[in-house]
């Protein structure tokens, strides 16, 4: 693997990471906070985060229920994430239609940062 690749995948990594630290952060604030309910979604419901071009989308993938994040398109250079109960998986997209898993991690077990040998491509069909 490639300094670069290397780099690119632990700054990947640790965006996420704080993502993750930041998120809990206002969860548990905004429980303290205030009494309102989570907002449920559905398959096939379609969420904009308010202050960014992020759109998330609720699908069944594989037979499991994930929430889908993209970037507006074109997609070809930017991340996706798609978690679901049991696995989460950031990708990279080669194009608008194509992208390559770059990390993935089982909820509560293990991750695994892309390697040559485990890297592999996936058409994402809307």
């Amino acid at each position: 693997m490639t300094r670069s690749r290397r780099i690119l995948i632990g700054g990947v990594f640790a965006c996420l990471l704080g993502l993750a630290v930041f998120g809990s952060f206002v969860i548990r604030a905004a429980r303290a906070t205030s009494a309102a309910a989570p907002i449920v979604v559905n398959v096939g419901d379609l969420v904009q985060v308010a202050g960014t071009h992020v759109s998330c989308g609720v699908l069944r993938r594989s037979g499991a229920t994930v929430i889908q994040c993209l970037a507006p398109p074109p997609l070809r250079g930017t991340y996706g994430t798609l978690m679901g109960d049991k696995r989460v998986l950031v990708v990279r997209f080669r194009n608008d239609t194509t992208a390559k898993v770059v990390f993935t991690a089982i909820q509560k077990r293990r991750s695994l940062a892309c390697r040559e040998e485990r890297s592999r491509e996936r058409a994402l069909a809307a």
